[in-house]
């Protein structure tokens, strides 16, 4: 070092002298952070995010993972080099995101974790969301999907905002996002898969052709019918429509839990979006399910009827309503009249 450079090297200097006398060094390739060290006893000279920066990347490509380890906790316990009052220097995140990428690649997870807990405290902030998808990538390619998914709500938690990436990652590692679903709710994570499920369609990666009937007839199972509805109007408004038999599960929850004008509400959305193309194939996906019809249920068959024009149906299901024992109100007699009347003409 004393060849190369003056008593008062500065951090550009001893940046140029690693770059260009000790990097493809045969010898004192290996050396480099021992001089590291060396330079940051010396009284005249300090570091800065340069060398802090090559160090944390020379480390991290040559997998020199202990020494990076001690490299971080020297940047941690030494004043930003900008200017000692500085808190929450914008130039510390790259560096340790680096280095947590480099952990989160050779499977170091605790090490990984430990730095990205260090860098929260220096930025005194949230952390950037590629950060926090780097950890979630690195515990899905190794196959730590219980990590992954606690980590995401980790970062829930602290207000960090996922992206596109995040999800995708997510739903990857799952190979689908049905398999996704399905293990949160063997894990009796069913309100978590809820709003995993809110948040994909929010940011638009919930595939279109999800079905999401399963978690709606857990939800109406467990008698939470409130949440069930939650989601299937959420998931709704941002384009990712029920599956009719959803449909036929949710109002068969709202009948059973006296919810008669919700069930309605779900029911004339489904004839709005046309989910009706055959009102038998309806009823028999509903029985198939074990779905006792009841008037909510008759309702429905008879607005898909009147739509379809179906006399011989329509007749036959009042028919079978009498047979039943169910009678309709004036409002539902008046209802099937007109549908009659309509399928005559």
């Amino acid at each position: 070092m004393e060849t190369h450079l003056t008593p008062s090297f500065t951090a550009k200097d001893f940046l140029s002298f690693l770059k260009n006398c000790i990097r493809y060094h045969p010898i004192l390739t290996n050396l480099d952070f021992y001089l590291f060290n060396y330079a940051a006893s010396v009284d005249s000279f300090r570091h800065d995010h340069t060398t802090f920066e090559w160090m944390v990347r020379t480390l991290a490509t040559t997998h020199r993972l202990q020494f990076l380890t001690a490299l971080l906790q020297f940047i941690s316990s030494n004043p930003c080099p900008c200017a000692d009052g500085i808190f929450s220097c914008p130039k510390t995140e790259p560096i340790f995101r680096f280095a947590i990428n480099a952990y989160c690649k050779a499977g170091r997870f605790d090490d990984a974790l430990l730095a990205f807990d260090t860098m929260r405290r220096l930025i005194d902030g949230k952390p950037d969301v590629a950060v926090c998808n780097i950890i979630i990538h690195g515990f899905v390619k190794f196959k730590h999907f219980d990590k992954a998914l606690e980590f995401y709500h980790r970062m829930i938690g602290e207000r960090v905002k996922p992206d596109v990436i995040t999800f995708n990652t997510l739903i990857a590692g799952y190979l689908t996002c049905e398999i996704l679903v399905d293990e949160l709710c063997r894990k009796r994570m069913v309100l978590k898969a809820c709003d995993l499920l809110v948040d994909f369609a929010r940011k638009s990666v919930l595939p279109r052709t999800f079905d999401y009937f399963g978690l709606v007839e857990r939800l109406c199972g467990e008698r939470n019918v409130a949440k069930a509805m939650e989601l299937v109007h959420e998931l709704w408004r941002n384009g990712n429509s029920p599956s009719l038999i959803a449909c036929t599960t949710l109002i068969e929850g709202l009948r059973r839990t006296r919810k008669i004008d919700e069930a309605y509400e779900i029911m004339e959305k489904m004839l709005q979006e046309c989910m009706l193309p055959d009102t038998n194939k309806m009823r028999l996906l509903g029985l198939n399910k074990g779905l006792d019809p009841d008037s909510v249920t008759y309702n429905i068959l008879i607005s898909g009827f009147k739509r379809e024009g179906k006399k011989m149906e329509l007749e036959a299901l009042v028919e079978e309503m009498l047979d039943l024992g169910f009678i309709p109100d004036i409002a539902t007699y008046n209802r099937l009249m007109d549908g009659q009347a309509k399928s005559k003409s």
